[in-house]
């Protein structure tokens, strides 16, 4: 029997063949199969765990055909009936690798343009899209590199602009490739959607506050299970009693605890940011909840402009086929047709006249 080590793939692209996984795979490790692949996931194999960690390295939250994937490791198991190795394709050198990534951008200066900070990822590759959330202090980019997004975050985090140091990191989140600075097309565009993107810029906004929240908490946690395994190393430091090595199990004893209590402290610390983060957070869910309720009058004029194009639209696709059916009728000759459609013309036209009447009420209100 093979053994394997088995990978979860999700985020997957509608429609993605499995020829087209399984190159994106051997890019970078040798792959044995592919299976239960759906809308969006796959299961696959490969020979062993150092393959699957490499596979995480290089495409766990890769950008493919719009959509970011991630790539876990799941277990080692034996590899499934009609398992076959199929190496890695090595690139050749002059064939170069170019990857697309979406980064998280944190810290901007709301008073400078979007665009300072996307000219910054300019130097790494190709900037494809980009938006900024309402607050105006966090945005998307995605990028095309041949570069691992670490190099990218690493080269760009503290970068200085407009006084403000930003913060990069590797995102989760989808960045359509309608999106544009600042969304500013989307919100002045002719389907009337500036305000549910203003809405989403907001509810983004506190989303992102939620996931630099649950950022520093797992910190905290990671630094606290740090602190109680050094108090406990320092405890069995120099148990055995005196001897040639006393002076030194004293020292390592003691440094050992400082590095402990410094760990603590940095909970502590990390706590109290937890906290104020959490604390802004309901403010702004207040905020938000506020919002909603004041502005539900405006949602209600949105939705009526939306619903109200829609009919309009439609009442004038059935009035245009009433005339061509009149049309016909007459090209035909038959006296009962053509007063059958001259029938369904009117009271077409009567209908598409009071809902355009209707709409213009409803678009001087909005």
């Amino acid at each position: 029997m093979m053994s394997a080590t088995k990978l979860l793939v999700t985020g997957l692209a509608p429609n993605m063949a499995p020829s087209e996984l399984a190159q994106l795979f051997r890019s970078y490790v040798d792959l044995l199969r592919i299976t239960e692949l759906s809308a969006d996931s796959a299961i696959v194999y490969v020979p062993d765990r150092s393959h699957a960690v490499r596979a995480v390295r290089e495409l766990n939250f890769r950008v493919v055909r719009g959509k970011v994937i991630q790539v876990r490791i799941t277990e080692n198991c034996t590899a499934p009936a009609g398992a076959t190795l199929s190496p890695r394709v090595v690139a050749s050198e002059s064939n170069v690798q170019y990857c697309t990534w979406n980064f998280y951008v944190g810290n901007i200066d709301p008073a400078e343009p979007f665009g300072r900070v996307v000219e910054l990822f300019r130097r790494y590759g190709t900037a494809g899209c980009w938006q900024r959330a309402g607050s105006r202090t966090t945005g998307l980019v995605q990028l095309s590199t041949d570069l691992h997004w670490t190099a990218v975050a690493h080269g760009l985090s503290g970068a200085i602009v407009g006084g403000h140091r930003i913060t990069v990191k590797i995102s989760h989140l989808d960045v359509g490739p309608g999106a544009v600075l600042e969304k500013a097309a989307e919100a002045a565009g002719e389907k009337n959607n500036g305000y549910e993107v203003l809405y989403q810029n907001m509810k983004y906004g506190l989303s992102a506050t939620k996931e630099l929240a649950e950022y520093f908490r797992e910190r905290s946690n990671l630094e606290e299970y740090n602190s109680k395994l050094l108090t406990k190393l320092a405890n069995k430091a120099g148990s055995g009693g005196g001897g040639t090595f006393s002076p030194l199990w004293i020292i390592l004893k003691s440094t050992t605890e400082r590095l402990s209590e410094l760990h603590a402290a940095k909970v502590q610390k990390l706590s109290e940011l937890v906290k104020n983060i959490t604390k802004y957070a309901e403010e702004l869910h207040k905020k938000h909840k506020t919002v909603k309720e004041e502005e539900s009058g405006t949602q209600d004029a949105v939705q009526a402009m939306k619903d109200s194009t829609a009919a309009v639209a439609k009442a004038k696709d059935v009035y245009n086929a009433r005339l061509q059916e009149l049309e016909k009728a007459r090209k035909d000759s038959s006296t009962k047709e053509t007063e059958k459609a001259e029938t369904k013309l009117r009271k077409q036209q009567d209908e598409y006249k009071a809902l355009v009447e209707k709409h213009n009420i409803i678009k001087q209100e909005f």
